[in-house]
C-alpha cells in the first residue's frame, strides 16, 4: 500500500538547480549540521492525510521552490503506513519512503554493520574531558563511488541534441563525469566493501524488488 502525494516543487527552477551548500570543507560541515538541526525541528505532519491536503506543501514551495532555505517539513515514520511516494510538480519522483521492510531483515541491519566493521566502539562518540587527553576522533566516512552531478550545466544546451552528441568546435561534453564511478576507497578498503556487499545482499535484493 503506497500513498502518493504530488507536491508543487519544481526540480527545474533555477533556485533548485544550483549547489546551495558551502564549498569550503569546514564551512560545509557547519552548514550541514545547521540544516540537520533545522530538519529535526521541522513542522511534523501527523498523518499522510494531513500531507495530502497539499496546502502546507503549496505554501512550502511557492513558485516551485522553498521560500526559506532553512525550513523543513518532518514526516514521522509513524505517519507512513507502508509506503509514501512524494512527487515533483511534473510527476517525477522526489522521494520514496518505505516502512515495510520484513522484520528479519530489519533486525539484522545493525548487527550486520557491526560485524563488517571493527565492533560497536566505532559508533560511540567520545566527548573531550579532562581525563581524556586525546581529542575525540571523527567517524570515518568511506565513499565507494562518486557522482559529480554539479560540474556540467546544460541550461543553454539545445534541447534537440542528446548530451552525448554535444560539440562546440573541437570540444565536446565529458559524459563520463555524469556517471557514478568507483573511488580509491573501493580499492583501499576492498575487503570491507566485499563484506558489506555480502552482509547486505538480501537487503539490496529486497530494495530492488520494492523500487
Amino acid at each position: 500500500n503506497v500513498d502518493t502525494i504530488k507536491t508543487t516543487y519544481s526540480r527545474f527552477h533555477p533556485t533548485n538547480t544550483y549547489f546551495s551548500a558551502r564549498h569550503d570543507r569546514q564551512e560545509n560541515a557547519v552548514w550541514t549540521e545547521s540544516h540537520h538541526w533545522n530538519a529535526e525541528l521541522g513542522s511534523p505532519a501527523q498523518s499522510v492525510q494531513e500531507l495530502r491536503k497539499l496546502a502546507c506543501l503549496q505554501d512550502f514551495y511557492p513558485g516551485g521552490h522553498k521560500s526559506l532555505e532553512d525550513s523543513y517539513i518532518r514526516i514521522p515514520m509513524t505517519a507512513v503506513d507502508s509506503g509514501l511516494e512524494l512527487q515533483n510538480d511534473d510527476g517525477s519522483l522526489m522521494a520514496f519512503v518505505c516502512t515495510a521492510m520484513p522484520k528479519d531483515l530489519k533486525d539484522l541491519l545493525y548487527p550486520s554493520l557491526v560485524a563488517c566493521l571493527d565492533g560497536p566502539d566505532l559508533f560511540s562518540i567520545r566527548l573531550p574531558s579532562p581525563a581524556n587527553e586525546n581529542p575525540p576522533q571523527p567517524f570515518d566516512c568511506l565513499h565507494f563511488s562518486w557522482y559529480n552531478r554539479y560540474t556540467t550545466k546544460g541550461n543553454d544546451a539545445p534541447s534537440d541534441v542528446h548530451p552525448y552528441e554535444l560539440r562546440l568546435g573541437n570540444s565536446r561534453t565529458n559524459v563520463w563525469q555524469m556517471l557514478p564511478y568507483t573511488s580509491s576507497d573501493m580499492a583501499e578498503y576492498g575487503q570491507l566493501f566485499d563484506r558489506l556487499v555480502q552482509a547486505f545482499q538480501d537487503v539490496f535484493l529486497w530494495i530492488g524488488s520494492v523500487v
